[in-house]
């Protein structure tokens, strides 16, 4: 018995200063995943440069976007929480070069680089679509990050991406349709904002 308690003595000698060893392995695990996976942005915005409901005073409005495939954009009375009375509908649609489908809106932004976030409430009906944050650099429009949407319950959707512009650049928002052939769909988008933090 004396010869198990020393042999579990010694164990214990041997463990115990491994436990601080794991338990930083395990908070660096959780600070990785929180880098890979941003979900809280600096806390200093710099510009906000698009926040729009789809309404004004009451009516529905897409003032300041540019509609891609106009038949296909519509309004819907579906709204999410402190939504107002309107959002947008995007149908998925097939035919080039016009799909998919989608609304956008191109604003000017400071040389730099910079953390932009893009916040938009969405959710699906059948294909779903997508939102993204673009770049307009020498006239030409890049997709910079996207993210498919997926759920059919309204859902906030949040976009963060590192961008480097020079002087004359645009950063850009789409909101866009599912592209189906067949299998129809309609996804619906509402509160968009998107914000340019000091990186």
């Amino acid at each position: 018995m004396r010869q198990i308690s020393m042999n579990l003595q010694i164990l214990h000698e041997i463990i115990r200063p491994l436990f601080p060893v794991a338990l930083l392995v395990c908070i660096g695990g959780c600070r990785e995943e929180r880098i890979i996976n941003p979900i809280i942005p600096p806390s200093d915005t710099l510009d906000v440069l698009v926040n729009t409901s789809f309404e004004l005073g009451g009516s529905p409005t897409l003032a300041g976007w540019t509609i891609v495939t106009d038949p296909a954009v519509e309004f819907s009375t579906d709204v999410p929480p402190e939504g107002g009375g309107w959002s947008v509908t995007v149908d998925a649609t097939w035919t080039p070069p016009t799909a998919p489908a989608q609304v956008l809106t191109i604003v000017p932004t400071q040389d730099g680089t910079s953390i932009y976030r893009l916040t938009v409430w969405a959710k699906r009906n059948g294909v779903g679509g997508s939102a993204a944050i673009l770049i307009k650099q020498s006239g030409t429009t890049l997709l910079s990050k996207s993210v498919f949407i997926q759920d059919s319950l309204w859902t906030a959707i949040t976009i963060l991406d590192t961008i480097s512009t020079t002087l004359g650049d645009s950063i850009g928002v789409r909101l866009a349709g599912g592209i189906s052939q067949l299998a129809g769909g309609t996804t619906y988008f509402d509160l968009c904002l998107l914000e340019r933090f000091q990186e």
